[in-house]
């Protein structure tokens, strides 16, 4: 298991810096493109989208610089964002989908369910970690992410196929390829990278 977390370390730079600079355009593209509307509605999208543009350009950019501590605590910011934003996101899905009549439908939904269980599992086992020091807790949420990666990628995929199949792919099913199956990937090699393979005991 450590050579396996080790042989996944030595790349976790570069696949953070090059994955974050590709979401923060992705994220910048999808905000432009949805903004219409009345005129305050027009101003709170771009407020969004250059705060939330200028924090995921911040944490690969300053890794790039050589500012480390800084990088990590917008990372830190993002990840706790991410994680409750996301579970909330995941198990809302899941309860829209299984009402579905339609199997991939539901399939997906199911999946979502367990993705989401699974980051509601890890803030759970993070409270647990600063509550009583058991630092072994690290590492079994380490382990729960790499299994909500999996069911995400696995969702993500199912979902997107769905999208395609009621012609709603763009955006619907490519933001489930980004957000579902390639996000959760990036942040578990930033993970790696700023704060490395968590021990076992």
């Amino acid at each position: 298991m450590d050579k396996f977390f080790n042989s996944l370390s030595k790349p976790a730079k570069w696949i953070f810096v090059i994955g974050g600079f590709f979401y923060a355009t992705w994220f910048a593209i999808t905000q432009a493109v949805s903004i219409d509307g009345q005129f305050v509605s027009v101003i709170v999208r771009l407020v969004i989208m250059a705060i939330g543009t200028a924090l995921l350009v911040g944490a690969p950019l300053l890794v790039l610089l050589g500012k480390n501590e800084a990088a990590k605590m917008v990372f830190l910011f993002l990840i706790g964002y991410w994680v409750l934003n996301t579970a909330q996101n995941w198990l809302s899905n899941a309860e829209d989908f299984t009402d579905s009549r339609d199997g991939l439908a539901i399939a997906s939904g199911i999946f979502a369910f367990l993705a989401g269980l699974g980051l509601a599992t890890i803030i759970v086992l993070v409270i647990l970690e600063f509550l009583f020091k058991a630092k072994f807790l690290r590492f079994v949420s380490f382990l729960v992410m790499l299994g909500v990666i999996v069911l995400a990628f696995i969702g993500g995929l199912l979902f997107a196929i769905y999208e395609g199949t009621v012609n709603r792919f763009w955006p619907l099913g490519a933001d489930y390829i980004v957000d579902w199956m390639i996000l959760p990937i990036v942040i578990c090699f930033g993970y790696l990278y700023f704060f490395g393979a968590p021990a076992k005991k």
